[in-house]
């Protein structure tokens, strides 16, 4: 593992929808600021969290790492 470290503060919310008729469709918002850059990204789905720290971390370009779940088989 490398040296380097990330550290991100995430805030999710909801928010009720505009119009009564859509009160099922809950509205999912927050940001994810990076600690070290103190960049801030806005979203509105949970997709967007993803794409930050893949963009923040250099991990978009890098090639897949094994899961959390293939490491903890290979360690046995």
């Amino acid at each position: 593992m490398g040296d380097e470290t990330y550290s991100f503060i995430i805030r999710i919310w909801h928010e009720e929808p505009d119009h009564p008729e859509q009160s099922r469709d809950l509205v999912w918002r927050g940001y994810i600021e990076h600690v070290g850059h103190g960049q801030i990204l806005h979203f509105q789905d949970l997709e967007g969290i993803i794409r930050f720290v893949q963009e923040q971390t250099g991990m978009a370009t890098s090639p897949p790492r094994r899961s959390w779940r293939q490491r903890l088989r290979l360690s046995k």
